[in-house]
C-alpha cells in the first residue's frame, strides 16, 4: 500500500486560495489518494483560518497537527494515525468520532479526556505526556495495545500497565509511577527505552527475555539483568555502570551505543565482532585500536571521543558505509 505525503506547497495554496485553478487541478490529483498530511511547523497552517477543506479527502489516513492548527476533524473518519499533541482546538467531541484511529499522540495535551478515548478501542500505538489523569481508565481497556510512549509528567501507573500485557514496545521518560511490579508482567516486550528511573530494577528486567532492543539512561539496571537478555541485538547505554568485562560477553549484539559510560575503556569492543552499527559519545578511554577488529561495521558515529583517530578507523574498517566523526 502506497501512502503519499501531501506537499507543504499544495497545502499553502489551498489555505491562501492564491490560485483557484491550481487548487482544482491538485484537488483532482490528490483527493482519492491514500495520504498523510503534516501541518506541524507549517506557517500556513498557523493562520487563523479554517482547514475544513481537508474533509474532502476521504482517503486521508494520517494527520499531524500544529499547536495552532484550526480544524474540525470529526468528519475525517478514515484517519488511522493522528498526532494532536499540544493542539489548542481539537477536543473530545471531535475525537470521539474517529473510531478507526490506531496510532494517537497526545504529548503535552490536557484537553483530551476519557470522554473521547473510551470510544477509540482500535488504538494500538499511544504517545502520552502531561495529560488529563482520567485517561488512565480508558487505557486499561486497550488490551490490544502494542506500543506506548509514557512521556514526561505522564500519570500512567503500574495498575494501568498490568492490563497491557500484549505490549511489544514501551518507552518511559522520567516516570516514577512505573515500577518492577508492573514491568515484570510485560514479557512480550521486544523494545524498551527507559530514561531516568529509580523504581525499575534488575528484578523485573531480567524477566523480559524477548527484548531485542533496549535503551537505558540513568537507571538502576545493571549487567545482572542484561545477561539474561540473550535475544538482544541492540543495546544503548547512557550513564550506565556496566563494565568492560561484562560488555565483552554480549557477543550477539549487532548495534551498540555508548554515552558517558565511564567504566568502559574499550578492551571489550574487540570481542563484539558481530557489530554492524556503533555509536560512541564522550568515551575518552576508547581509542581507534579498540575498533580495528570490528570488520562487520557498516555504520559508525564518533562524537567527542578524543582518542579515536579517524585515519586509522577509515583504513581498518573496509565495510563502513556511513561514518560520522565529530571530535
Amino acid at each position: 500500500m502506497s501512502i503519499n505525503l501531501l506537499p507543504y506547497e499544495i497545502i499553502s495554496i489551498w489555505i491562501s486560495k492564491d490560485n483557484a485553478h491550481v487548487c482544482i487541478i491538485w484537488n483532482k490529483i490528490w483527493r482519492d489518494k491514500l495520504m498523510t498530511i503534516n501541518l506541524r511547523y507549517n506557517e500556513g497552517a498557523r493562520m487563523r483560518c479554517s482547514l475544513d477543506f481537508l474533509a474532502g479527502f476521504k482517503n486521508l489516513i494520517g494527520l499531524h497537527l500544529d499547536k495552532m492548527t484550526m480544524i474540525d476533524i470529526r468528519s475525517l473518519t478514515m484517519l488511522q494515525t493522528l498526532l494532536i499533541d499540544d493542539n489548542k482546538y481539537v477536543d473530545d467531541n471531535m475525537l470521539q468520532q474517529l473510531t478507526n484511529i490506531k496510532s494517537l499522540s497526545l504529548q503535552h495535551n490536557n484537553k483530551i479526556t476519557i470522554q473521547s478515548l473510551q470510544y477509540l478501542t482500535n488504538i494500538t500505538d499511544l504517545h502520552l505526556g502531561s495529560n488529563d489523569e482520567s485517561i488512565n481508565s480508558a487505557i486499561m481497556n486497550f488490551a490490544q495495545m502494542k506500543t506506548i510512549n509514557i512521556g514526561f509528567e505522564s500519570h500512567i501507573t503500574d495498575h494501568v500497565l498490568t492490563h497491557l500485557t500484549k505490549l511489544n514496545s514501551l518507552t518511559i521518560d522520567d516516570s516514577h509511577y512505573v515500577s518492577d511490579s508492573s514491568m515484570k508482567h510485560l514479557t512480550n516486550l521486544t523494545y524498551l527505552s527507559i530514561d531516568t528511573s529509580d523504581t525499575i530494577t534488575d528484578e523485573s528486567i531480567k524477566r523480559l527475555t524477548n527484548l531485542v532492543n533496549i535503551y537505558i539512561v540513568d537507571t538502576k539496571i545493571t549487567y545482572k539483568a542484561l545477561k539474561y537478555l540473550t535475544n538482544l541485538t541492540s543495546l544503548e547505554l547512557n550513564q550506565n555502570n556496566i563494565e568492560d568485562g561484562e560488555l565483552a560477553t554480549m557477543t550477539y549484539l549487532k548495534s551498540l551505543s555508548l554515552y558517558y559510560c565511564e567504566e568502559i575503556n574499550g578492551t571489550s569492543l574487540k570481542y563484539l565482532t558481530n557489530l554492524e552499527s556503533l555509536d560512541l559519545y564522550y568515551q575518552d578511554y576508547i581509542d581507534a585500536n579498540n575498533l580495528v577488529k570490528l570488520t562487520k561495521l557498516k555504520k559508525l558515529k564518533i562524537g567527542s571521543c578524543n582518542n579515536v583517530d579517524r585515519f586509522i578507523v577509515e583504513h581498518a574498517l573496509p565495510n563502513l558505509v556511513k561514518l560520522y566523526f565529530q571530535n
